[in-house]
């Protein structure tokens, strides 16, 4: 190793070669045959002494490399064995140490201390691509993470967007794209170490068509002063005949009707809660719906346990999104997750619906179906449905007379927490459902990048029901019975309070039922 390392410096090529291009070691040899100059010697005694220190410094390394063989070392660096091979330390050098001082040339011009930066570990990444989508025959858009400070914040790099035809192509030319850069957390204000980005690139002409294949690649610039390239990413590999063809992206036929996009997934969710949401929704969107769900490290087994089913019928696609965790962005990249979702699923389905999983669509039972609202919208690029905010442990006093009943602990939750907030103040928190081709990146609330006339309009009669903070409950949720005749007025704080609303819990038996049909009985795990 010690051997490696030196034939990879500058000095070493003016030690292992003599000035005929001679090794120093042939040289060094031919001198002791012939007697040794001076010259020769010197070199000689330089090389070794050179590889002396190469194999101490290889030897330390092993030696603190096998500091840490026992894994369980490696989460305490200082290990008793460092403390004893401490070596003694020299006191004399400033460790604010400077590069060089700049010689003043006359009595009026300061003396400047150019200062030295010592770095450690790993520095921000300027780009992080998490997925690529062909939006039509001369259209992309690449989805990723960008550096908030420095990169975005003060410099805004550029990008550029370049198709490389496949090796097969008939006419073989590289096009460039125009590119139009989007902050969909709502220009950094929710961000945090990184930003979500999304980049369109589109070409003037058809890529790709031929079938042939090809590669979009971006370039990623740094945007400041300082002479650095631009970083070459591949964002996209086309195989040939992996182009879908015109008619896939002229067509207005849909796989589904409606697709789901979720957010990340995370913490102890409680089992029995996905199942309740899952079951509800499947019935709700009907069969021509499909689930996308992200996990972030919320999808335990248990959870997996009751999800599986619904992965087996095809209703719902799972994709394991933990190691988002390393780069730090906001609420688990939530951003990122529902721009890929969006972009994947924009030519899958009519319209696409953003919620989390403790909220749950609901319409009234008096209005035909959610095909007959939604056809009202038709001409809206998105709509906003107003949430209903639920009580995380108010139950009805009815259930308390039974709660001493073995099946009241069996029962849904949306059965039991039926009492709904009336604060005095009109709570304006909401999601939306957004036609897929009427938009080009979204949001957690609401989609700012919409194409066209910014149609946004409120989906009355839906709403949501929203049960906060309970998804990750997993004892009992209900803490308190009231009289359901009545308005409950927090004593605590006088402006919470809550009225009786079962639209959802009459539901229930109903969904139970729907359920078992479809993918047969399942486990109770709280």
């Amino acid at each position: 190793m010690a051997r490696q390392w030196l034939r990879k410096s500058e000095l070493n090529d003016k030690l292992w070669k003599g000035d005929k291009g001679d090794t120093v070691l042939d040289t060094s040899m031919a001198g002791v045959r012939t007697a040794l100059s001076a010259e020769s010697l010197a070199k000689f005694i330089l090389l070794v002494g050179i590889n002396s220190v190469f194999l101490l410094a290889a030897l330390h390394v092993l030696h603190s490399n096998r500091e840490f063989e026992n894994p369980g070392d490696r989460s305490n660096c200082i290990t008793s064995d460092r403390l004893n091979n401490v070596h003694p330390i020299s006191l004399s050098q400033d460790q604010n140490r400077l590069i060089k001082t700049s010689e003043s040339t006359t009595n009026n011009e300061l003396q400047e201390n150019v200062r030295q930066f010592d770095t450690f570990g790993v520095a921000v990444y300027l780009f992080i691509k998490m997925s690529a989508y062909r939006d039509g025959p001369r259209s992309f858009t690449i989805v990723g993470l960008e550096a908030k400070n420095p990169a975005e914040l003060y410099n805004d790099p550029p990008y550029e967007c370049v198709w490389i035809p496949g090796p097969d192509s008939v006419v073989w030319a590289p096009s460039k794209g125009s590119t139009f850069k989007m902050l969909p957390d709502t220009g950094n204000v929710y961000s945090r170490l990184y930003s979500a980005v999304i980049i369109n690139c589109t070409f003037s002409q058809d890529v790709g068509v031929d079938r042939k294949g090809g590669q979009l690649v971006l370039y990623a610039s740094y945007g400041d002063q300082f002479p650095r390239n631009p970083e070459r990413i591949v964002a996209l590999t086309e195989a040939p005949d992996e182009f879908l063809g015109m008619e896939y992206y002229e067509s207005p036929e849909m796989k589904y009707d409606y697709v789901y996009c979720g957010s990340p997934l995370f913490g102890n969710l409680s089992p029995q809660k996905i199942r309740e949401w899952i079951a509800y929704h499947a019935h709700f969107f009907g069969p021509r719906s499909h689930f996308f769900l992200y996990d972030a490290g919320g999808i335990h087994e248990e959870v997996r346990r009751v999800i599986e089913p619904w992965i087996k019928a095809g209703r719902v696609t799972l994709d394991n999104i933990r190691e988002q965790e390393k780069f730090d962005g906001y609420y688990h990249n939530q951003f990122l997750v529902v721009n890929d979702c969006f972009h994947r699923a924009r030519r899958l389905a009519h319209w696409l619906f953003f919620f989390d999983v403790d909220e749950y669509i609901w319409a009234p039972p008096n209005d035909n179906s959610l095909a007959s609202i939604l056809a009202r919208f038709e001409d809206q690029s998105q709509i906003i449905i107003w949430q209903k905010p639920m009580s995380k442990s108010l139950c009805a006093q009815d259930q308390g007379a039974a709660s001493n009943d073995s099946s009241f602990a069996s029962k849904w939750t949306f059965e039991k927490l039926v009492f709904k907030s009336i604060k005095w103040r009109e709570s304006h928190d909401c999601k939306y459902a957004i036609r897929g081709l009427k938009a080009m990146a979204t949001g957690i609330h609401r989609s700012g990048y919409l194409i066209g006339s910014n149609a946004t309009t409120y989906a009355d009669p839906l709403n949501y029901y929203h049960y906060h903070n309970t998804i990750n409950k997993r004892e009992e949720v209900c803490e308190q019975f009231i009289d359901s005749n009545s308005v409950y007025v927090n004593p605590r704080n006088r402006t919470d309070k809550f009225a009786y609303d079962d639209g959802l819990a009459v539901l229930a038996d109903h969904i139970k039922e729907f359920e078992l049909d479809v993918i047969g009985p399942q486990p109770f795990i709280l």
